[in-house]
């Protein structure tokens, strides 16, 4: 059985992307999100690993969440209820005689609540989104793609997605806002993968 490690809300204030150690879980609550839709209709909002962060500075609220879904009629995911994923290597889209894509997707929340005084859009933040596509256990911090989400949306106040790791974008080329991993992933490799927002 492959492993998603799904690391919710990972807050690493002052440490650069490049933080040379494998991200450590850290998350406030492991349960509902409901008012995420993942960027879809029917994508489970249950559990989801998802913090909330108040700016110091505005008094801004910024709200991150990570899940791990099925795809498709793939097995759905189970967890160990502390943002630790398990799933069924799978390459298919769920379309008969066709293998285009992993059974599982990664999912992506990213909300700011204007609770403050400031303008409450993601750029007002350093929003990233680190993801996995080695197989390898513990992969380190600096071997991560990233998706700089206050680049690439700096004006709105909320992100959301719903991504597959065999997205051929996720693997590069690298383009403004996207810094893609040095690794190529493999549906059918059993492994740990692990996703962060930060």
């Amino acid at each position: 059985m492959s492993k998603t490690v799904l690391l919710g809300a990972v807050l690493a204030l002052g440490l650069s992307a490049a933080q040379a150690a494998p991200i450590s879980p850290s998350f406030q609550t492991f349960g509902d999100l409901p008012q995420a839709t993942f960027g879809g209709s029917g994508i489970p909002t249950d559990p989801t690993a998802f913090s909330a962060f108040v700016d110091p500075g505005t008094g801004d609220t910024l709200l991150l969440g990570l899940s791990a879904t099925q795809r498709f009629s793939n097995p759905a995911p189970t967890n160990d209820g502390a943002g630790t994923y398990f799933v069924e290597p799978a390459f298919n889209n769920g379309i008969t005689g066709s293998s285009l894509g992993a059974g599982w997707n990664f999912n992506f929340y990213v909300e700011v609540l204007a609770t403050g005084s400031g303008s409450g859009t993601i750029g007002d933040f350093e929003v990233e989104l680190l993801y996995d596509l080695d197989a390898g256990v513990d992969t380190d911090e600096s071997a991560l793609g990233v998706i700089d989400l206050s680049l690439l949306t700096p004006t709105s106040t909320l992100e959301q997605g719903s991504q597959n790791a065999t997205f051929a974008f996720l693997a590069g080329p690298a383009f403004p806002g996207l810094t893609p991993p040095g690794a190529t992933f493999n549906p059918l490799a059993p492994g740990e993968y692990t996703f962060a927002l930060q």
